[in-house]
């Protein structure tokens, strides 16, 4: 229980910080200003996505994944996460993708959580064909 609570408020947190990417990539620009976007903004990005990586990992980890295996399920729903935020952002308009996105990855978040024993038979099962 205390996994799936986990999880939820990390994919909340993590959800929230994309859009807010998201909002601050597609703002208007005054027609003058010619030059790219603002230096900061990838690794602002590169950022969200480590603090997705290390949160989701320490997640499927209080989930009770053990050490490997919650640092590919949080590397892998990481990068689902932001997929799915570019998929629903280029998709539903800037009006319901964030919403959208919120409620589809906290479900997914509580979801996984629900299925830890069939998820680390899964992820075991990579790691021993990754690493022999």
């Amino acid at each position: 229980m205390l996994g799936t609570a986990a999880l939820a408020l990390i994919a909340l947190a993590y959800a929230q910080m994309l859009v807010a990417l998201r909002r601050i990539e597609g703002a208007p620009r005054p027609a003058s200003e010619s030059t790219p976007p603002v230096w900061w903004f990838g690794y602002a990005r590169d950022g969200v996505n480590l603090f997705g990586f290390m949160s989701f990992s320490g997640g499927f980890g209080i989930a009770g994944l053990n050490g490997p295996e919650a640092c590919l399920a949080g590397a892998t729903f990481t990068l689902l996460g932001y997929g799915l935020d570019y998929f629903l952002a280029k998709n539903l308009g800037p009006e319901r993708a964030p919403t959208v996105f919120r409620i589809v990855l906290m479900a997914l978040a509580a979801s996984l959580a629900a299925l830890r024993e069939p998820i680390s038979r899964g992820l075991r099962a990579v790691i021993q064909a990754m690493f022999p």
